[in-house]
């Protein structure tokens, strides 16, 4: 057996905990441009978010809906967490979506 390191976002995404048994497989799907992504701040207490600049932290980054995903903004006083509730074309919950600089977000 071999041990990997995952930080915690990915376990969180996941659905595993630190010490779990877990098997890697190299997945089948493809991944989908993604169009549009819809987010909402984990926090209740978010300043503005430019949501181009919430796009090109994310660039090439590969999504599922219902992911968390954090991003560190220069005017913000550290890190803010989204989750991904939305995203078009729309498709099954485990087909991973690329954000590309084609891809347009919404901030609910």
């Amino acid at each position: 057996m071999k041990k990997i390191r995952i930080d915690s976002i990915a376990r969180r995404n996941a659905g595993i905990s630190i010490g779990d048994q877990v098997t890697i497989v190299k997945s089948k799907a493809r991944a989908i441009e993604a169009k549009k992504i819809v987010v909402v701040p984990i926090e209740k207490q978010v300043p503005p978010v430019n949501e181009r600049a919430l796009g090109d932290a994310l660039e090439s980054i590969l999504v599922t809906v219902g992911d968390i995903v954090r991003v560190a903004f220069m005017w913000s006083d550290g890190i803010i967490e989204f989750k991904i509730v939305k995203v078009t074309p729309s498709a099954r919950q485990d087909v991973p979506f690329v954000v590309t600089q084609n891809t347009k977000f919404s901030v609910e």
